[in-house]
């Protein structure tokens, strides 16, 4: 759709995502949550998590 639009425009390959925009959005989610807990009233929070697999 978009190289109808732009045709100078290339779609970012697999790579391009894996070593930039996710390190480059996860730096950015754990600076947001950092200032979060700072600006935070409270002094403890807790953590759950819930895995499973099915075969």
């Amino acid at each position: 759709f978009v190289a109808a639009i732009c045709l100078k425009w290339k779609v970012p390959g697999r790579m391009y995502f894996a070593r930039v925009t996710v390190p480059a959005l996860h730096h950015d989610v754990l600076e947001l949550v950092g200032q979060a807990l700072q600006l935070s009233a409270v002094k403890t929070i807790h953590v759950m998590t819930d895995m499973w697999t099915s075969c």
